[in-house]
Parts: structure tokens; sequence; C-alpha cells
């Protein structure tokens, strides 16, 4: 698995891809996209034909006219059922800080929203993406008057429609003030996560009385500090999973005390444990197919 890096144009924080009277070239059967995750919100409209997306926990299958909504972060790989078949393909960032320090509290922060989501067509809601889309995608390529503010005008009723289905939840922007006031901590935790660390440690750090640290940290983060310890530990051995080393060597070299809790943290962020989540990643079933 690979974290996909998006260049953008124009300055503007958003990727579209092939649509469909800009289409260049002919997809092919089988061709897909091999396991990746990136930062970004991603939305893939079926203007024919068909495919299939899967993340380690779902397999959805899209037809003309569907829409399928892939979370930030979240692991998944595609492939084209039909020869030929057109698609517009959105990306755009997370409106969230830029600041590359608090990467895993943003990722937290996400836990519990949906990871994938399959817009079916013909519904209220899949029609006004198809709008918002297609809106993107004319002023995106075109440039009229005014472009910008379009493209961001979409966004914006695109974010509207998630979080009244409940498919994302609030951005840690409303909580940027509380975050702040400890994002030394944070970043002491980002650099030391294989170290053994306490809470008594995190605040003499910031120079807190320890309790008015852990509320303040809870508050902050919407978890206590060793839980988001053992997350970012969970996301740094994520990357080491695909690579030819073993499990109890993972777990050690990102902090865990043992195997078995290692075992345990995993599987409660990422629904399998380590060499189930190993297996899925190298699994033939996600090479990429050319």
């Amino acid at each position: 698995m690979y974290e996909e890096i998006i260049n953008y144009k124009y300055g503007v924080p958003i990727r579209v891809s092939a649509p469909i009277e800009h289409q260049s070239g002919i997809i092919k059967k089988g061709t897909a996209c091999s396991m990746h995750l990136h930062r970004q919100y991603e939305f893939l409209y079926i203007h024919s034909g068909s495919m299939i997306c899967q993340s380690p926990d779902a397999r959805l299958k899209m037809e003309k006219g569907d829409i399928l909504f892939v979370n930030s972060y979240t692991p998944h790989w595609t492939r084209y059922e039909v020869e030929g078949m057109e698609q517009i393909l959105l990306q755009f960032d997370l409106p969230t800080t830029s600041d590359l320090s608090l990467k895993y509290v943003a990722r937290f922060s996400k836990v519990t929203d949906t990871p994938m989501y399959l817009f079916k067509s013909n519904e209220k809601d899949t029609e006004e993406l198809k709008k918002c889309i297609l809106s993107i995608a004319d002023e995106f390529y075109y440039q009229n008057d005014f472009w910008k503010e379009y493209v961001n005008a979409n966004i914006l009723m695109i974010m509207a429609i998630l979080h009244r289905k409940k498919i994302i939840s609030d951005s840690i922007r409303k909580r940027e003030a509380e975050i702040n006031k400890i994002k030394p901590a944070i970043e002491y935790i980002n650099e030391n996560y294989s170290q053994d660390i306490s809470t008594a440690e995190l605040s003499r750090l910031l120079g807190f009385n320890e309790s008015y640290f852990c509320r303040l940290f809870k508050n902050a983060v919407g978890t206590n500090a060793i839980e988001y310890i053992n997350f970012v530990r969970v996301c740094k051995a994520g990357h080491l999973l695909p690579k030819n080393i073993s499990i109890s060597d993972i777990a050690s070299t990102t902090g865990f005390s043992s195997l078995s809790y290692f075992n345990r943290i995993f599987k409660k962020y990422n629904a399998y444990t380590p060499s189930e989540y190993k297996k899925i990643l190298t699994s033939t079933n996600y090479e990429q197919i050319q």
C-alpha cells in the first residue's frame, strides 16, 4: 500500500480527472489502482459502465449514475469492470489545518466517520452531488470568470450533504484553540511514540498540573493522551506492515509493550489484527493490474 500524493493545478486544492467531455483514451477492463490511501476526500461519479472499489472491510460495486465517496486515509483499490467506461474523479483537501504536526489529530477525529459510502443513482442526494461534481469539473477546465468561487461554493454544498447524512463528523477547526494549548505535547508524541510516554511527563513538558493537562488534552483531541499515543503508534505500524518486517518487530519498534496488546489496539482502529491486515495489503487481489 502507498500514500498517494496529489499535485494541484492553478493554486486550487482540488483534482479533477477524466470528465466526460475531456476524456482521453479508453479505459480498459481490469485497469486498477492498487491499494492506497490519501488525505483528500474522493468522489467517483460513474457516467457509464461499472467498477469495483474495495477497502479492508467493504467491497462496493458502482453502476451507471452512482457516486462513491471515499473518506480520507481510507485504504482502497479500484478496478474497472467494462471496456471504455466513463467516470469523473474528484478529490479535494480536507477543510482542516495545514499544520503537519496535527496530522494524526486530524486522522483521529475521523475514526468514527464512514470510510466509504455509495450514493445510488436517482436518489435526491445523489442528484445534488452530481450537479456539484459536474459544475466543479466544468469550472475547473473552462475557468470562466469567478470559477474558483463557483468551485468553493460547490465544495461547501458537498460538505453540507456529507454532514447532514452524518457520513463525516465536525472538523478539528472548532477545537484549534484548545489543540494549540497542548501542541508541544502532540509534537513530542509524534517524535517519541516508540518510547515510554506518561501523562506526568507530558504535563511537566507544558508546565501544567497533571489532572489539568489530562482534562485539557481530552477536550482538545477527543480522547485521553494514552489512547492518542496508541493511535499514533498504530498509524506508524500501518506503514511498516507491507514491508518485510515481522509483526513482533513492528510492535516493539512502534512502542507497544507486548504483541497481544499491539494486536488488540490495532484491531480496535482497523477492524483487523495486524497479521490479517498485512495479508490483505499483500494479497494479489490488491496488486496493480495493468
